[in-house]
Formats: structure tokens, C-alpha cells, sequence
């Protein structure tokens, strides 16, 4: 797994459904993979890593063997994309602590934020091969 790029997000989560889009339309070398928190992989993996299994609120970014949660997820998986994304990276001055107050403010208002959309990401076949 050195070289994997594995998002784990909230497949209830409009947010989390939408940024996963964002990210499959500019990951131009195709380097992501996702689970979703709550499937059998997404488990396993929670369970393996001592993290909560019934807890949603969060991704979770594995590059290679390292895991990032919250704020840290967020921002490396989206400078993960490209050359200009990179620029997200400049958030990481900002303690984490800081960061991931913000990142647990949105998690925790996030379906109000999206109160009137109730689809999700319908899976394409080529999301569906991405799709641990």
C-alpha cells in the first residue's frame, strides 16, 4: 500500500458526497481510490487502525502508510491532485488544533448545510472500479 491514495468518507454525507466529486473530475492521473466509512473495507480499515467504527463525521486520507484525519485529510487529499492544488498545503501553517475546531464546526452542521439535497454520487462504472 506504499503508493496508495485512499479516501474514506461519509457515504450519507452530501459534503462529503460532493467533495469526492470534486476530487474524481481533477484527479487527472486517476491516483484516488474511496471507501466509504460505513462498507465492509471501511470497517475493516477503522477496526484495524483503532479508530471508531461508528463514527462518520471525519475522512480519513491513507497516502501510503500514513493515515490523516479531519483537517489533515482534507487538505492533503486535495493537494494530492495536481500541481496548482498544492497551494492547500499553505493551510497546514494553521495549528491543527485551529484547523480541525473549523473542520469539527462544519462536520457537525454539515447536513444543515445541505438540508434541502438528499442525493448522493450515483457511481459511474469507472467510480465503481475506484471503489474499494
Amino acid at each position: 500500500m506504499s503508493n496508495s491514495h485512499i479516501l474514506f468518507f461519509d457515504a450519507d454525507c452530501i459534503l462529503c458526497n460532493k467533495s469526492v466529486q470534486y476530487i474524481i473530475k481533477n484527479d487527472t492521473q486517476k491516483i484516488f481510490q474511496f471507501a466509504s466509512l460505513q462498507s465492509t473495507f471501511g470497517q475493516d480499515f477503522l477496526q484495524k487502525n483503532g479508530l471508531p467504527t461508528n463514527v462518520y463525521s471525519t475522512v480519513i486520507y491513507l497516502k501510503g502508510d500514513v493515515v490523516y484525519t479531519k483537517s489533515s485529510a482534507a487538505i492533503r487529499a486535495f493537494a494530492a491532485l495536481n500541481l496548482l492544488s498544492k497551494c492547500f498545503l499553505l493551510l497546514l501553517i494553521v495549528p491543527f488544533p485551529m484547523r480541525d475546531f473549523v473542520y469539527n464546526l462544519i462536520a457537525k452542521n454539515r447536513k444543515h448545510f445541505f438540508k434541502n439535497q438528499t442525493s448522493c454520487l450515483i457511481p459511474t462504472e469507472e467510480l465503481k472500479s475506484r471503489m474499494l
